[in-house]
């Protein structure tokens, strides 16, 4: 066994032995791949890089047409409840709403008998329920992770 050294000695034995190794020389594939990449990013159309070096002119332009439609859409968001066509687009919503009220029932009763269930046990079934349903899931993840490995290895 090795004598066991304080932190401070430990951290200077680790630097020194860390600083003895010799470089590992590079690829001798790396520079030209770099250089490749990096002409192939220059040879892009402008619209195709990004936005910071787009043409000064072109980026003008967008920075005004994006604030353009952001300010009018926040006029439609403020001022739709003053339109007719908005006012008449909200009477075609209600009667479509109208149309799925029936549904809705269904639903607002399925979770009101949830409620009801959960009250009535404590929140300890909603409990169990939600471990039941994470142990599953890990236990999918996990036999599916095992049986991937198997196949992985078999080949």
């Amino acid at each position: 066994m090795g004598t066991k050294h304080p932190p401070e000695q430990w951290e200077d034995l680790l630097s020194r032995e860390l600083k003895g190794l010799p470089d590992r020389p590079a690829p001798d594939t790396l520079i030209p791949r770099v250089l490749a990449a990096l002409e192939e990013r220059a040879c892009l159309p402008w619209y195709q890089q990004t936005w910071w070096t787009w043409p000064p002119a072109v980026r003008l332009v967008s920075l005004l047409l994006f604030s353009a439609l952001l300010g009018g859409l926040t006029w439609v968001a403020l001022h739709a409840g003053e339109s007719v066509v908005m006012a008449e687009a909200g009477g075609r919503f209600t009667g479509w709403w109208a149309s799925l009220q029936p549904a809705w029932t269904v639903v607002n009763s399925v979770i009101n008998a949830l409620a009801l269930a959960i009250r009535q046990t404590g929140g300890w079934l909603l409990v169990g329920g939600v471990t039941f349903c994470a142990a599953m899931y890990l236990s999918c993840v996990g036999l599916g992770t095992m049986f991937y490995r198997v196949a992985i290895k078999n080949r």
